[in-house]
Order: structure tokens, then sequence, then C-alpha cells
């Protein structure tokens, strides 16, 4: 995901690699750009107006006591351990999870390690509930490179997993306009109702991953573990097979088919389907070629697969690979939190 500059406290524009989509990253919109640029502009005058806080969330509310939230597990799972909830894979590639907004209904969220927020469309909480949940924090226009544009508005509220798994209010960033199409049928293509951005160094939308929210632990990272379903919060409960520093950016190096191990920037995208690869390192990757992704050194083979017809990367003209889903079906891949703002990736054994 790429972000923009951001022109004012209540106009932040983003573009992403669209969680769903082969598609290169777009050039990042400007406001003058984008029809939505001037409903931005007409609520951002009435929310001074009406004299909200428009700062960041987080510098919000720095000095407010902070709230608590009880996880009961129905594992029995304390928050000095972990909690696991089931994870579900739609269409091979999308890992998908289950949530409740502000004790709504249960709807499914792309879990998605290439971005940071929460993002729902509007039918995700309905109406009527929204007008319960009080004033935006926020507000702002963002957009996927799949050709998406939304405005979104930021609430604080409590995000539910199930499981006794809740968080304390955090952050949640709901699409109340889109173009050309809704939020609503561009996040069906994914089986989902919205995006789960987890990603501790992604690019936004943000302002924050709704991780950090949850109580003890349980915050300090996720465990995605395609091949037995599941999705783990807390600390990695498996035995790490290799680590790589970020999350999830990091740097990389990948062999293409009979080529040399080559130093990539990469992102270790859940949500990035059959991945990118830069032009600057190959032309063409037909099917029937083998791609070798290996830790930054060069000594640690992360994933390793061989393309087909459908799952082969997009070429594009930047130079980020994105993984895509491979890795994530290989094996398990924890997100950890920590070094904050940074994090740390972890190829786990089966």
């Amino acid at each position: 995901m790429t972000a923009a500059a951001t022109p004012s406290a209540l106009a932040h524009i983003n573009t992403a690699v669209r969680p769903g989509a082969l598609v290169k990253p777009a050039t990042p919109p400007t406001p003058a750009a984008s029809p939505l640029s001037a409903v931005v502009a007409v609520i951002n005058h009435l929310i001074v107006g009406l004299g909200l806080d428009t700062r960041h969330p987080a510098a919000a509310n720095a000095n407010e006591p902070a709230v608590s939230a009880t996880v009961v597990s129905a594992n029995a799972l304390s928050t000095t351990g972990s909690a696991t909830v089931p994870l579900q894979v739609y269409s091979d590639t999308e890992p998908l999870v289950d949530i409740s907004i502000d004790g709504g209904p249960t709807e499914p969220v792309l879990v998605d390690t290439g971005s940071e927020g929460l993002v729902v469309g509007l039918g995700n909480i309905g109406l009527l509930h929204l007008f319960s949940m009080g004033l935006p924090t926020g507000i702002g226009v963002s957009g996927y490179s799949g050709g998406l544009t939304y405005l979104y508005a930021t609430f604080k509220t409590t995000v539910n997993f199930g499981n006794g798994i809740v968080t304390a209010p955090t952050s949640v960033d709901v699409a109340l306009l889109s173009f050309p199409q809704s939020f609503a049928s561009y996040s069906a293509d994914d089986g989902a109702t919205g995006v789960l951005g987890i990603g501790p160094n992604a690019s936004g939308p943000g302002p924050s991953s709704v991780i950090a929210a949850l109580p003890g632990n349980l915050s300090d990272g996720v465990l995605i573990d395609e091949p037995d379903g599941v999705l783990v919060f807390g600390p990695n409960p498996l035995s790490a097979r290799a680590s790589v520093s970020g999350a999830p950016n990091a740097q990389l190096q990948v062999k293409i088919g009979s080529g040399q191990l080559e130093p990539v920037s990469a992102i270790i995208d859940s949500g990035g389907v059959y991945g990118t690869v830069p032009s600057s390192l190959t032309g063409n990757v037909p099917a029937g070629t083998v791609i070798s992704v290996y830790s930054g050194e060069g000594q640690t083979l992360l994933y390793s697969y061989t393309t087909d017809q459908t799952n082969t990367p997009t070429i594009t003209s930047d130079d980020l690979l994105n993984t895509g889903y491979e890795p994530f079906a290989q094996q398990p891949v924890y997100f950890s939190y920590s070094p904050a703002g940074v994090g740390t990736t972890t190829f786990d054994y089966l």
C-alpha cells in the first residue's frame, strides 16, 4: 500500500493494492482530482463548526483513562496466553474472519496483512446503529487501485472476534460513500464486508490496527494459520522456522526461474491474491516458473512454488514484490507488533 501526502487533519488520501485484485498500485489521487474532495471539504467545515476534536484519534485520547475489556474465551484462555477464532479461506486465496462491531451483526472481513486499519461498509454497521455510535473522531478519503475511492468516517468502538475476544474501544473506519461502485459490492468480490488491515508497518488507511486494542498479551501479535483454519491472537504459539524484520514491508531476496537470487523490497500480503513482481526482475512469468523467496540475507528459504495458468504474479513497473497468498497457504505466518511501528514476520513450522 502506498500513502499519499495528508492535505489536512481530516482528509487522508491513500492508495492500496486492492485486496482480491491483480492490479498495479495506482498513482495516488490528489484532492482536486476526486469528486469526494469537495464532500470532505464540506464535512470538514461542519465538523470544525461543531467543535469536534480533529486531532489524530491517538493524540486526541492520549490524556484519557484507558478503557479495559474483559476476555472470557470459550476455550478458557487467559489474556496472558493466546486466543483462537476460526479462519476460512474464500476462493482459495482470501482469508476471512467473522467480527461484530459495536455489538452489531457478525460479518466476515478480509484478513489483510498488506494494510493497517479496519474498514467496513455502512451495510456492516447499519445506518441506525451508526447514529448510536456517537460523533466521528475523523474523516477522510482513501482508495484501492483496483478502482474504488471512498469517503470514510472513523469511530471509536469495540470489535468482537467471538470466543469472548473483544477489543477496548478502538478506531473503525466506516465507508460512507464510494465510486465508481459501492464499497459493499467491491468487498463482496472477496467474500467479505470489509478489510481487517493488521500490518504493523503498512501504510494505512489507519489510524491503527484493532489488534493493538486487544487486552493483555493478546495484542502482541496475530498468527494466520491457513493450513489449520485458525487465527490466533497473542504470542506466537508455534515454533519459529525463520523471521524477518518488518511486517508486512520487509527486505527479502527472490529467485525467479533460472535467474539469479536478487534483493527486493517486498510486502508480505495475505490480501494480495497472486501477487506482483517488478519488471526490473523479469519481463514475463510463464506457467511452470519456479519462484523462490528467501530471507534478506539470502540464506533461508521462506517459501517456493511453481506458477500455473491461474497462480501467476502480475508484472508491475514499480520496485515492489507482493507475495500474495502463497506463503500463507503453505505455512502458518505470525505477525508480531514488536518493534513498534515496524513489526516482525515469522514463518512457523507446520
